[in-house]
């Protein structure tokens, strides 16, 4: 039975957006821990890394550092880490962590995000960054023209200035320099290349990082320059970000493992987990595959396993229907759970952010399709913290009116449920 809470207590900043009140419900003994980490404070979301690279709907640190508090000892996994915030907050806590995606851009930007560098590594980063915009200033200076393919893939989202800038400091990144040491697979030019991600939303004509779509309006054309220039100040600010972050992580504590794949097979080899803490994909709301299609086409990387193996895209359920796109869901969230609870550890759990979703104008309520999934990996959820979230334009849903809810479930094996 939910329960509201005690009269005029109101959660405030609740899970992943600002939000009203929240309602609990499960095992009283778990709402203290759920309603502190589902409830961030004033503290600053964008500190250390955790600001680095935009990202559509991420797990907020406050949230991923409350649960991780709360594990045992042993390893913390995130089968969705996005860009990160999971395995970075592990670290933080002095923790081994093992993050997934299937994107390339996250698992990039979540490796940018946990490495430790030495000053002067540091020191030479903000010496490439500055070498690498002279180089391309200079390709645009002297009249370089932009390859067709890359004109053909994403001229559309740049006006002509801008066009011409990305193209320049993404082929002097491809190409490296005899005077990089490694490069251009050295440590220092896979961060400006995330750098570089980090700007390119910013720069272009679409709408935003989660709305994947051409500006209607005309933008000012860009001045000259304005690449290289905020590459320039993001890569001074990513080095202070990561010196501050060498001077909190104690040494012995490693880097997280981070692996690129489908969230459907877990790593082999991996210790017992101490806990899975994770934001999986809602049902019908997103396409990461379109939200990060400009990068992955700016620098060169492959979006066929996204778009074959997405787990709860938009346009796939739109596609499917009802019916089936629920049961895929269901299917895939409990392969996901039985994967990476395998070698769950003695007192371990699984901790989710996950929300309802929307196919069309019907709300689709996540909650029964997380119990079917979690049932049949042998899962049972034992708490949940939930709280109501805005639909986009007219919709239907069953129960509760048309609004939809956000939800930080915990789930334990049944054998750890309380009789």
């Amino acid at each position: 039975m939910s329960r509201e809470p005690p009269s005029g207590k109101r959660l405030r900043k609740s899970l992943s957006h600002v939000g009203g009140a929240a309602r609990f419900s499960g095992d009283e003994r778990l709402r203290a821990l759920l309603e502190r980490a589902a409830t961030p404070g004033d503290e600053d979301e964008r500190a250390l890394t955790h600001g680095f690279h935009p990202w559509p709907g991420r797990l907020h640190p406050h949230t991923a550092r409350e649960l991780i508090a709360a594990a045992p000892p042993g390893l913390i996994a995130d089968p969705f880490m996005g860009a990160g915030t999971v395995p970075l907050e592990a670290m933080l806590a002095g923790r081994a962590a093992i993050g997934n995606d299937l994107n390339p851009i996250g698992v990039e930007v979540a490796w940018v995000r946990t490495r430790r560098f030495s000053p002067a590594a540091l020191s030479a980063l903000v010496a490439r960054a500055k070498a690498v915009t002279k180089k391309a200033d200079r390709l645009v200076a002297d009249g370089a023209r932009v390859e067709p393919g890359f004109q053909d893939r994403v001229g559309r989202w740049f006006d002509r200035q801008a066009l011409v800038e990305v193209w320049a400091h993404a082929r002097c990144l491809a190409e490296g320099d005899p005077a990089w040491p490694g490069s251009p697979g050295d440590p220092l030019t896979r961060v400006l290349r995330m750098a570089l991600s980090s700007i390119l939303v910013k720069a272009s004509r679409q709408v935003s990082d989660s709305v994947a779509k051409l500006d209607r309006h005309e933008p000012a054309p860009s001045p000259p320059g304005r690449i290289g220039h905020w590459l320039r100040k993001r890569v001074s600010e990513l080095a202070g970000q990561l010196g501050a972050l060498s001077e909190r992580v104690e040494r012995e504590v490693p880097e997280p493992i981070l692996r690129l794949g489908d969230a459907r097979v877990a790593p082999e080899g991996a210790p017992p987990i101490a806990a899975v803490v994770s934001s999986p994909p809602y049902p019908g709301v997103y396409d990461y595959v379109t939200h990060h299609a400009l990068r992955c086409a700016v620098l060169g990387f492959e979006t066929g396993a996204i778009t074959a193996h997405e787990i709860g895209s938009r346009r796939a359920s739109e596609r499917l229907g009802k019916a089936v796109a629920h049961a895929r869901y269901v299917e895939a969230m409990g392969a996901v759970l039985a994967s990476w609870t395998r070698t769950l550890a003695p007192g371990g759990f699984v901790a989710l952010v996950i929300g309802d979703g929307q196919i069309g104008t019907n709300v689709v309520r996540v909650m029964p399709l997380l119990e079917r999934a979690a049932e049949a990996s042998g899962l049972a959820v034992r708490a949940i913290v939930s709280q109501a979230r805005p639909t986009f334009g007219p919709a239907r849903g069953e129960g509760r009116g048309a609004h939809k809810e956000e939800h930080l479930v915990w789930l334990e094996p049944p054998r750890l449920v309380a009789k």
